[in-house]
This record gives structure tokens, sequence and C-alpha cells, in this order.
């Protein structure tokens, strides 16, 4: 009886496991200018647009580009990876293509709400550009919800919005001003959130976005990391997390991100530095580097901007639009126009709650003696506001730390002044030459030896000061840490 139902679960188990199919192996498929959409895909008979690439595909499937040009407007509607082929460089135009007005945005490269597991990688995003207000064109775009998105190693340029502004340029964008983006992700649901995406290693530049930014998370974004991209000369904000614009219905904010290794700069919005289709004439130097605008638990941290109007404002535009948590920590931040930071609102009714500034090197900024120093505190500051370890070099206004003179809440000390004096009384803090490596152009904010910010500062906790200077070396070594974005 044993033997017999042994065989019989035998046969059954070979019943079902052949009625089971095998899953097919991911697949890899090849475009090219010179194929055709008539052929089989391969790396020999290569399809010719990247778009029919994509409704053949499977997904899980690869598609390569190789080099040239592919004047199409690229939708993936399927979990898939979009690249280039190795060693060669594939060019998506957006040159004559046709733009209509989407719900956030119209993207040269649209990633549809809804899927996981999306690569677009190693690729040119260029030359998508109207004069029309009603559109928004971006370089890439993804609304809605999704996970798991991967934007890496990309070029995206000359996306931009060239429609003339009507409305008085003081800075509001009332109206219909001009909008666009280099690269925008907009969680649109209340629900479900764009979640786990990595923005990495890419160059983003010669975008004129009207009143919006180069980079942009916003919305129900979740769990995102910006690293080691590249964005300059563009006509406004460099690198943004949003929130509290309505753009979902709940969970209106971008949270739990990290903005680290980017290098940002000659980004103005003032038409004085000579910036085409401004929208603000010469009444908003309102060109960030970093923006933080109603965001929250994000850590920005080993970056450089400079030549910028503000390094970086942790701020809220509208009332009860709060920027909180956040962690600003071995960035370089120099000659920049306005300032080197501002926290809280900046003339506006929005703020800022639970602000750490920690280990950063600010140098020659707000060059236009502009009146808002090195940092700026604005209104509408709550919670604790910590700002340690700080070298702050002086430009020629002479100006440290302006605005906000309440110490509620403020927690200022072992830092670093030269050039000009703290308004607080900073126990541990000093005033002294840092002794950088070079202040010629462009400098070099490393500290010589001997220099008092050396062993000077005070070790918060890895979970505040992080694991590695500016440069990616050991953020403490020994039993002291050192005051500024260097350690020794």
């Amino acid at each position: 009886m044993k033997k017999s139902s042994g065989t019989l679960l035998l046969v059954l188990v070979s019943v079902v496991s052949s009625a089971v199919p095998a899953l097919a192996a991911a697949a890899t498929y090849y475009v090219s200018p010179t194929g055709n959409d008539s052929n089989s895909g391969t790396l020999a008979l290569p399809w010719k647009t990247i778009s029919h690439a994509i409704g053949a595909a499977a997904a899980g499937d690869t598609i390569q580009a190789r080099a040239g040009t592919y004047n199409e407007r690229v939708v993936i509607t399927k979990s898939l990876t979009l690249q280039s082929y190795p060693s060669e460089l594939a060019t998506i135009d957006g040159t004559g293509l046709a733009m209509v007005s989407g719900p956030y945005a119209y993207g040269l490269v649209d990633i549809n709400s809804g899927l996981t597991n999306v690569t677009v990688s190693g690729l040119e995003i260029r030359n998508f550009i109207t004069t029309n207000a009603s559109y928004v064109p971006a370089g890439v775009h993804m609304e809605g919800s999704g996970s798991n998105i991967q934007i890496q190693n990309n070029h995206i340029h000359h996306i931009q919005n060239k429609a003339k502004y009507s409305g008085k340029k003081n800075g509001n964008c009332a109206g219909s001003p001009p909008n666009a983006f280099g690269l925008v992700f907009a969680g649109t649901s209340g629900t479900a959130s764009i979640n786990n995406f990595t923005i990495s290693g890419n160059q983003l530049d010669n975008l004129l976005t009207g009143c919006s930014e180069s980079m942009t998370v916003n919305g129900n974004s979740q769990s995102f990391t910006i690293a080691n991209n590249t964005v300059h000369d563009n006509s406004n904000i460099g690198i943004a997390a949003l929130g509290g614009e309505g753009v979902a219905p709940s969970h209106d904010y971008a949270s739990n991100g990290t903005i680290s290794g980017n290098l940002v700069y000659n980004i103005h919005s003032s038409s004085q530095y000579g910036k085409a289709w401004d929208v603000y004439g010469n009444n908003c130097d309102c060109a960030d580097g970093i923006y933080l605008d109603g965001s929250n638990a994000v850590i920005v941290e080993r970056n450089q901007v400079h030549d910028v109007d503000w390094g970086i404002e942790t701020t809220g535009e509208n009332s009860g639009q709060n920027t909180q948590n956040v962690t600003v920590r071995s960035n370089v931040f120099y000659s920049n126009s306005s300032a080197g930071m501002g926290i809280g609102g900046q003339g506006n009714p929005g703020g800022a709650s639970n602000i750490t500034v920690v280990n950063n090197t600010f140098y020659n900024n707000d060059t236009t003696s502009a009146g808002n120093g090195t940092l700026s505190l604005g209104g509408s500051i709550t919670g604790t506001t910590l700002f340690k370890n700080n070298i702050v070099y002086t430009s020629s206004s002479g100006q440290t730390t302006t605005g906000h003179t309440s110490t509620s809440g403020l927690s200022f000390d072992y830092n670093l002044y030269y050039g000009g004096v703290s308004p607080f009384s900073e126990t541990h803090s000093m005033n002294a030459n840092p002794l950088f490596v070079s202040t010629a152009t462009p400098p070099n904010l490393d500290t010589q030896a001997g220099s008092p910010a050396r062993n000077a500062g005070t070790n918060l906790g890895a979970s505040v000061v992080g694991t590695l200077d500016y440069p990616g070396n050991a953020r403490v070594q020994g039993t002291t840490i050192d005051i500024g974005a260097y350690e020794h």
C-alpha cells in the first residue's frame, strides 16, 4: 500500500510539473538608426525605433540602442531596461516633435505610472523645446506611483520653455508662467508612492525651466537617492525635494531621501546674469543649488555648490508648508551670490523645523552683498536648529549669520569664523583663519597642516555627522573630529 501510494504521488507530481511552463529568460533587443522595424531586433538585424522595441519587448527585457540619433518621444510602458549599447552613445532628440499638455509634465522620455524595475541608462536626451506656456516639457518624467526606478548616467540638456512671461517679474510666478524640467518625479497618488528610486551620475545643463527646477522630486515620493549628478548652466533651481504644492492628495511631500555627492554650479535666475527667457527680471535671486521646500527627513551630504544664488535652502514657500528633520553635512558651499544657506521662511510664510547643519565649509558667499550673509535665518523656525563644526569664511561683506535674532531653539557652537563674527554666544567657537590650501579660483577648501579647524570640533555621533567627509574619507579619525567638510 505504501508503494502504490508513492507511485501515484510520483505520477501526480510529474503531471503537475509538466503543466507549469518554464519562466522565459529575459531577452536583449537592439535598435539602430540604420535598422528596420520589420527586422527581428537582434544585434545583426536591429529595429529602427526605440518605441517599436518597447512594444515588442516583454517585462524584464533589455533594449540596447546603438549610436546615433532617435528623433522620437519614448514612452516606457513596461518594466525593462533602456540603455545605450556598451561604449556607444544613443541620442533621443526631441527636435520638431509635437508636444501636448501633460497632467504634470510631458517627457521626452516618459515612464508610465505603476511600473517597477525600470532603468534608463547612458543616453543623451536633448532638444525638447516649446514657446507655449501651456506645455511643460521634461527630459525624463514620471508621475503617479512606481518603485525601483533607476535613472543613471544620462546627459539631459536643452530642455527649454521659451514662452514669454507676461506677469510681473517679482518672483511670485503668478498667472501662467513658463515651466520645464530636466528631470521630474511627481508622486501624485495619496495611497501609492513613487519609492525606492535612484537618480545618479547624470548631467543636466542648458535648461530653461521658467518657474520650475532642473531636477525635482515632488509629492508622494519616498526613499530616494539623488547622487553624483552634475547640474549646471541652467536658468533656475538645481536639485529640489518639494512638498505641500497639492501634487498628491495626501503624503504630499518628498521624504526619506539622500542628496549626496552632487556638483551644482552656474545657475542664476536674475536677468542681470544675462539669462534669456527669465521670469524674474532683476527682482529675485531665486535659483538655489539645492532646494528643500516642504520635504521631510532628507540628508544632504558631500555636495559641492558654487556660483548659484543660494547654495541651499530649507524652507517653505506657502503658509503651513514646512521643511523638517533635515541634516546638511560635509558639504562645500562657495561663491554663491545671495547666501550660502537659508533656513526658514525667506520673505514667505513657510518655515523649517529641526534642521541640523554640521561639518560644512562655507566660503565667500553673499558675493553681491545682498545682505543675507553666509547663513540667513528666516521666519517660522521651530524645533531645534543645530549649527556646529562649520567653517564660515565670509565674503567682503563680513556677514556670518543674518535675520532671526531669537536664540530659542538654536544650538550654535564649535564653529570657526573668519572675516566676521557670530551674533550668538558660542562657548567653543573661534575666530581664526582656517588656512585653506588655496583661495584662488577655483579654491581648494581643504585645510593645511596646522589649521585651527583640525581636531577642534565636537563628535556628535555617526547618525549626525555621518561616516564620510566631503572627499570620502572616514568622518572621524582617532578620537577627535575636524571643523569643516574635510577630515584628517
